[in-house]
């Protein structure tokens, strides 16, 4: 039985201390699905394919700069039981027209809490449809890492996009 070490499984040890996560930059953000399990799509001849929960992740990741204009997205993936992507934050909007463009940038955690229940509210009703129960869909967490520098991003990058090619070698593969 696993035990509980704080300085291993609380985000918040792993953080930078000091570091303010609505701060201008690039984070590497990974989200998994409630104990990993495979719900979002299946990875076949290397290529990932996207159910509907898959699908709603992914419409919605590209939503998320819509609501947040002081972001940005990169190269992102869904995979069968997580995805990566990198958000840029920045200083000042994208997009100056947008409605929020005047308020300050929002935080990482804000963004990934408020995608995560947008996902899940939208995927609880396609199991309502189907009078089925869902009870969790997500892992508590989410896990971030400040990019921080061009070669590091660039390899992050890398490995988003070749995530599907090298499914069966990745930490969070299950079958």
């Amino acid at each position: 039985m696993n035990t509980y070490d704080p300085e291993k499984h609380d985000r918040k040890a792993m953080r930078l201390k000091g570091f303010k996560y609505s701060w201008a930059g690039s984070y590497f953000v990974t989200i998994c699905s409630h104990n990993r399990k495979c719900i979002f799509g299946s990875v076949v001849n290397e290529k990932m394919y996207l159910n509907e929960i898959g699908q709603i992740l992914h419409e919605e990741w590209l939503a998320l700069p819509d609501r947040y204009p002081y972001i940005d997205l990169d190269t992102f993936q869904v995979m069968p039981n997580h995805m990566h992507g990198i958000v840029n934050i920045y200083d000042k909007p994208v997009k100056a027209n947008h409605p929020d463009a005047g308020d300050p940038p929002s935080s990482l955690d804000s963004m990934m809490g408020a995608y995560k229940s947008i996902v899940f509210n939208k995927t609880l009703k396609i199991y309502k449809k189907k009078n089925q129960w869902l009870d969790k869909l997500w892992q508590e967490r989410f896990r971030d890492r400040i990019i921080r520098n061009s070669r590091e991003y660039r390899n992050i990058a890398h490995y988003i996009f070749n995530n599907p090619p090298n499914w069966r070698k990745d930490k969070l593969y299950v079958e």
